[in-house]
């Protein structure tokens, strides 16, 4: 069990203070102007996540203290969808 960082603890607070909002939610696109390999797409971004403990992360409540852990790697396959290009 780790304390939290001092950003945690300021993105921690204001999500409380903001419960049942997407304040802190992040999202993000990309556009790829060639073809693509989403084989192999696929499998960077499965051993991106499989390689950084940022993704396992797990956070409880103890009496009173936020505090967190390195769980073991999530499980993650991306999902693939078939966009089909604009003319």
């Amino acid at each position: 069990m780790y304390d939290l960082t001092n950003p945690q603890k300021n993105i921690l607070s204001i999500e409380r203070y903001y419960s049942g909002t997407s304040l802190n939610t992040n999202c993000g696109v990309a556009q790829i102007n060639q073809i693509v390999d989403f084989e192999k797409l696929s499998k960077a971004i499965t051993l991106l996540i499989k390689n950084n403990s940022i993704f396992s992360l797990k956070f409880e409540d103890i009496d009173g203290t936020t505090k967190q852990w390195i769980d073991k790697p999530i499980q993650y396959t991306p999902k693939i969808h078939e966009i089909k290009n604009r003319s």
